[in-house]
């Protein structure tokens, strides 16, 4: 294919460095990289005319984890494990926090949600008072946060 002089000088002009996608991922990597190299012509590609992929939709919360995938997490990996994943999880969101700002982004530390429907069978997996209890000593080890995780259930039938 060959490219109109247009296209070679305004649309394809020259980058040193290619980022894909411009998703929280992508941006924040473009961020640090046009900290750290100045002098580099640091590009953003995404498939559409707009970001539209998870960061700008539902998979874009700043949250470290629901309770059914911190207990999850703990069942598979570990206590060690899951509380250095918290960690990352959280000071990753401080991190965020400190190229934009939280009123920027419209950050509002409101806590989190999980709605269960009830299905044979399915009530079993939903946090009980005592995993709560277990989650909140977890994260207050990890992170210092004391009673990060409230129980409050509600079956939807």
């Amino acid at each position: 294919m060959e490219f109109s002089y247009w296209e070679k000088e305004f649309l394809l002009p020259h980058s040193d460095i290619i980022i894909v996608g411009a998703g929280i991922v992508g941006l924040t990597t473009a961020i640090y990289t046009s900290q750290k190299f100045p002098n580099k012509n640091v590009r953003i590609l995404e498939k559409g005319a707009f970001n539209n992929g998870a960061s700008t939709r539902n998979a874009g919360f700043a949250c470290f984890g629901s309770p059914t995938e911190l207990l999850s997490d703990l069942k598979n990996m570990g206590e060690s494990q899951t509380k250095d994943l918290l960690a990352k999880r959280y000071y990753g969101l401080k991190r965020l926090q400190s190229l934009v700002s939280p009123s920027f982004m419209e950050y509002q530390a409101c806590g989190g949600v999980e709605v269960f429907c009830y299905r044979d069978g399915f009530q079993t997996s939903i946090p009980k008072k005592s995993d709560i209890e277990i989650l909140n000593n977890l994260i207050e080890e990890a992170i210092g946060e004391k009673q990060a995780m409230v129980e409050s259930t509600t079956l939807l039938a």
